[in-house]
């Protein structure tokens, strides 16, 4: 008997949850801003069960609705994530938006990644979304992405893209004001566009530290190639990658000063491969 009815008291109590969650979730959606926030506390306490009743909303056609569930599954946390990665990825920016700022504020290095793919969004606002996610969360493995959309716009009226690229800059400013290495390490990316804003975030945060190799490709991500030269052997792999990858023909000039074996394999090698644009 008591078996029994400590079953019963159990499922009775289990609808008490169930009816208080959806309780909630209606005073998440129809309450004033006090009684939303009073709400998404409350759903923050109840875990998996709170996501699977919120998650929903994230795709709403009301605007208001969609931001109160961000919130809501902000609240969650960690078991909220992997819900606001998929919506993160969703056709819909309306619903991309909010969960990126969702995963921003919860802070889990689970959403780097989706994150950093983010970065490549055809729509600038989640775009911009992603850049402030990653730059809260602050995991090294964002930085070379985030190099990426430093660059300034070619025209001064792309205004949307220009503040893009000066948040990137802000956030890559406080990601590697105490350690340079991440910007050491993306001098060699083969994407120009990453190597040569990472020499113009070195040259913030000071690069005279820099010596041997690092300084060869912190030189030739400059297209500095007579100090690339100067140094000799050690700046033959950056200028070959210079060569090979970007097809840069100062750096053909500056292996053929540095007059070593391998320099001339790799310009002769040059020369037959690229012969319509390779002069030394």
């Amino acid at each position: 008997m008591d078996a029994c009815r400590q079953e019963v008291d159990g499922e009775e109590s289990e609808m008490v949850k169930k009816e208080s969650v959806a309780e909630l979730v209606s005073r998440l959606v129809q309450g004033t801003t006090y009684e939303m926030l009073d709400a998404a506390e409350a759903i923050g306490r109840t875990g998996e069960k709170g996501v699977r009743a919120v998650a929903p909303i994230l795709k709403s056609g009301d605007r208001e609705s969609r931001w109160r569930a961000a919130v809501a599954l902000e609240r969650i946390g960690g078991p909220a994530v992997e819900t606001l990665v998929t919506a993160a990825r969703d056709e819909d920016f309306l619903v991309r938006v909010p969960a990126i700022w969702a995963l921003e504020q919860i802070g889990d290095t689970r959403a780097v990644e989706p994150l950093i793919a983010e970065l490549n969004d055809k729509d600038i606002k989640v775009r911009k979304a992603a850049v402030e996610a990653l730059g809260k969360i602050g995991d090294i493995r964002a930085i070379q992405p985030l190099l990426g959309c430093a660059h300034p716009p070619l025209s001064e009226r792309m205004i949307e893209e220009r503040q893009l690229c000066e948040a990137a800059q802000n956030i890559l400013d406080q990601m590697c004001r105490n350690d340079v290495k991440p910007l050491v390490a993306a001098l060699k990316d083969n994407n120009w566009s990453v190597s040569s804003m990472a020499t113009k975030m070195l040259d913030k945060q000071g690069c005279e530290t820099l010596s041997g190799e690092d300084r060869a490709w912190y030189l030739a991500a400059k297209q500095d190639w007579a100090q690339c030269a100067a140094l000799g052997c050690i700046a033959i792999e950056p200028l070959r990658t210079a060569l090979v990858l970007r097809k840069e023909e100062g750096a053909a000039t500056a292996l053929a000063e540095i007059q070593d074996p391998r320099s001339v394999e790799i310009l002769l090698a040059g020369l037959m491969e690229h012969y319509d644009w390779f002069y030394v």
